[in-house]
């Protein structure tokens, strides 16, 4: 062990032959992990930043600097090694000294630095994401770790569309749920309709966005989006449609809007029960008594039960002699009725008005 320290010594001081310096101080060192003068030698090396040196040393010294609980001496040991390593290698460097940081040295911060690091280098590392996701929520490092992501983009758009498709979709959730930044989130998933413009996650992203943030105007867009990308399914198209009339008359207050995407599905539909019904009542509201009336026969023409039937009748009486100004239709009407039922109240009395004697 003397003989090997001595060569390492005249090597390096004498005759600069320092790849057989290091050689020699490494043989001490392996039969020897404490020794003193062949520790301080390699840690000249080390600290001189030469990389034809700082590898080989930092291979030498990591195994002696856990042993030691060393523990910052042996991350700049591992990052020395990381720099010149690639794929798994690189990686496996990066997790430990993410570990020290965490484990040994109670540095949760250097953690998600060191995690950061390899994100960067490695968009698509499984564990990362997932540490990072973790240290975020503890430390409160969301911004931080948004910063990451959007840093990772590019990156990731080198290596796989659906990599990058994937951390927009992170994005998007953490800037609603996390930072509250909702104009962001809403970039985020445009960006994914960007590059595939049929994506139903992101559509369903933007819906729940526009709901949560009562964005109704907004809204109105998606749907018809959804609309298009669903068009060969008369189903969905049917129920995109109904929401989107729903917005019209309740988010937005906009019946008359609401009662044109009503007609968009009877026109399709012309037996379409509910549409029919939700129309009537969007006219009621309008005050478009003459299609409120068309309407009532539409849904009095689909009505079975009798006593359906005499309710729509007396509703399409009313109309014709409360609002159109026509007591003879509504008469018409509300006779049509009493041959079914003479004891029918309501209809009874509004017959009445018009068959008593003037006074």
């Amino acid at each position: 062990m003397g003989l090997h320290h001595e060569l390492g010594e005249v090597a390096m001081r004498h005759l600069g032959a320092h790849d057989e310096a290091i050689k020699s101080f490494g043989n001490v060192m392996s039969m020897r992990p404490n020794h003193g003068e062949a520790l301080s030698a390699l840690e000249e090396y080390f600290a001189s930043d030469d990389d034809a040196f700082t590898k080989p040393v930092a291979t030498i010294l990591e195994p002696v600097y856990e042993v030691h609980g060393r523990w910052h001496d042996l991350i700049a040991c591992l990052d020395a090694q990381a720099e010149g390593a690639e794929g798994a290698e690189r990686a496996e460097l990066r997790e430990r000294v993410a570990d020290i940081y965490l484990k040994e040295t109670g540095e949760p911060e250097r953690s998600f630095g060191a995690w950061g690091t390899l994100f960067g280098e490695e968009p698509g590392h499984e564990r990362a994401q997932v540490e990072l996701a973790t240290l975020a929520d503890a430390l409160g490092m969301w911004p931080e770790l948004i910063d990451l992501y959007e840093g990772a983009l590019g990156k990731a758009g080198e290596a796989s569309e659906d990599l990058e498709r994937e951390h927009l979709f992170t994005l998007a959730a953490m800037y609603t749920d996390r930072v509250e930044r909702y104009d962001e989130a809403k970039g985020a998933y445009f960006r994914v309709l960007e590059k595939d413009a049929g994506s139903e996650r992101a559509l369903d992203g933007l819906e729940a966005l526009y709901t949560s943030t009562d964005r109704w105007g907004e809204m109105i867009e998606v749907y018809d989006r959804k609309r298009a990308l669903y068009e060969a399914d008369e189903a969905k198209v049917e129920e995109l449609q109904f929401k989107k009339a729903l917005v019209y008359e309740q988010m937005l207050g906009e019946p008359a809007a609401a009662a044109d995407v009503l007609a968009e599905v009877l026109a399709h539909d012309p037996e379409n029960m509910q549409a029919l019904v939700m129309q009537g009542r969007l006219f009621r509201v309008t005050e478009r008594w003459a299609e409120l009336g068309e309407s009532l026969r539409e849904v009095l023409a689909l009505t079975e039960g009798e006593e359906e039937k005499r309710g729509v009748l007396h509703q399409l009486g009313e109309v014709h002699e409360l609002h159109l100004e026509e007591p003879q239709a509504a008469l018409d009407i509300y006779d049509s009725v009493l041959a079914e039922d003479r004891y029918r109240d309501e209809t009874m009395g509004a017959c009445l008005l018009y068959t008593s004697p003037s006074p």
